[in-house]
């Protein structure tokens, strides 16, 4: 019974969450590479994930990427070169436009200078990205010296627009958000959290509400209150990478602290905070059930992005800037495996730089050594369950040879008695003959 409560609340849940961390790195992995490559012809339309954003939110984007508008010959229409770092972009080469510093400001600032060549869109935490016509398609190259970044992502890997794999929920938890953007969550929306101590007894259930219009430093800091809040067991931080990471506090270690509901919704993308920066197992553990092929891509493989923007020197209409046969975005693909990438905390394992090969065979190994530990203890149970009804039989069964040899002592006993009590009446009887 104590193994399968342990596997059940333990072992189970820690293998969960690790696969989900390996599934959710390697589908990144892959859509890193996708979104920096192209079809060829390019799509019409590009359209990407629910990011969790808000229209108002800052873009928080540095670096630079471009984007790039070809016909079906893969000739170039239109080009768009973004500088976060700077603030703006430009047209062909031509003068650079501010882009503003939120989300709205920055798609309107695409939206504008595509023209007639094109739109965009963000609606419900969603990015779209289209050719006006449908002759040309819509694409994207990262910057090769200072790539666009925000959560450690590039800005189409970041909203999903060219994406190989998809989910239906939110899969990467590194949002980019800063301490101080403004969380959006309405008043009174509540979190609540089971605390549960170290042999797993309940010790106490909190809940936090929401106050609308703060910063997320502010609703970490009622988080973290430890009298309204749960910082007595763990504080809550943002990452520079605006993933949120939990520390427990000393002394409570053993203690778990389990967000059990929540009612959250951030305005502008319907997504939770525990959705968003993926508060809870669940959040982590199922991401390995939810990846998939883009069904567009699976409807159609031509849309495979085996191509890439060559965008050098190309701001003349007409200039080649895709071409057939080029398989260069196939070979990001083919490399994906090999890239070195950060790893989160999940389950036994450690938070760790590695390749995709490398922590698989890590989290294989885990795997295998639990296996083997298991199967030892099985083996040492058994023989401990052996020993200890052997030692229960030796206390309350008969042992046969013990019990013939004291009958046989018995029997010598008793005969020699019977001859002496045979033997006394004998004499008794001769004395009174003499009487």
């Amino acid at each position: 019974m104590r193994g399968l409560i342990e596997l059940r609340d333990e072992i189970l849940p820690e293998m969960a969450e690790e696969l989900g961390e390996i599934s959710a790195a390697f589908a990144d992995a892959l859509n890193e590479a996708h979104n920096n490559s192209s079809s060829y012809p390019a799509p019409q339309t590009l359209t990407g994930r629910n990011t969790g954003l808000n229209p108002n939110d800052q873009h928080n984007f540095t670096g630079a990427t471009t984007l790039a508008v070809a016909d079906a010959t893969g000739g170039l229409v239109s080009r768009i070169d973004i500088d976060f770092d700077a603030g703006t972009l430009s047209v062909d080469g031509g003068a650079a436009a501010a882009i503003g510093t939120t989300v709205t400001s920055l798609v309107t600032a695409i939206d504008t200078a595509l023209g007639a060549n094109g739109s965009a869109s963000f609606t419900n935490g969603v990015l779209s990205v289209s050719a006006t016509s449908a002759a040309n398609g819509i694409a994207f190259l990262q910057d090769e010296t200072t790539p666009s970044d925000r959560g450690g992502r590039g800005f189409s890997h970041f909203f999903g627009l060219n994406d190989l794999v998809d989910a239906d929920r939110i899969a990467m938890h590194e949002t980019g958000m800063t301490g101080v953007d403004t969380h959006n969550f309405a008043a009174g929306q509540e979190m609540t959290f089971d605390i549960v101590g170290p042999q797993g007894q309940p010790v106490t259930s909190i809940t936090v509400a929401t106050v609308a219009g703060e910063s997320f430093n502010d609703l970490i800091a009622d988080l973290n209150d430890t009298t309204n809040g749960v910082g007595r067991y763990v504080t809550f931080s943002l990452d520079s990478q605006g993933r949120l990471v939990e520390t427990p506090v000393a002394g409570f270690e053993q203690f778990g602290v389990t967000l059990v509901s929540d009612s959250t919704e951030r305005a502008g993308s319907e997504k939770s905070m525990s959705e968003l920066f993926g508060m809870t197992l669940f959040d982590k553990a199922n991401r390995s059930e939810e990846f998939s092929v883009k069904s567009s891509i699976r409807a159609d493989s031509s849309l495979l992005s085996l191509a890439q923007l060559d965008i050098d020197g190309a701001t003349v209409a007409g200039d080649i800037v895709l071409s057939t046969g080029d398989n260069r975005g196939g070979r990001l693909l083919a490399a994906a495996m090999d890239g070195t990438r950060s790893f989160n905390q999940a389950g036994s394992l450690a938070a760790s730089t590695a390749t995709l090969q490398d922590y698989a065979a890590r989290f294989a190994g885990v795997v295998g050594s639990r296996a083997a530990r298991a199967e030892s203890m099985a083996e040492s149970n058994v023989v401990l369950m052996d020993t200890a009804a052997q030692r229960r039989a030796d206390v309350e069964g008969v042992n046969l040879d013990e019990e013939l040899a004291a009958m046989t002592m018995y029997q010598q006993s008793y005969n020699a008695s019977a001859r002496m009590l045979q033997a006394a009446k004998e004499m008794a009887d001769a004395l009174m003959r003499v009487v």
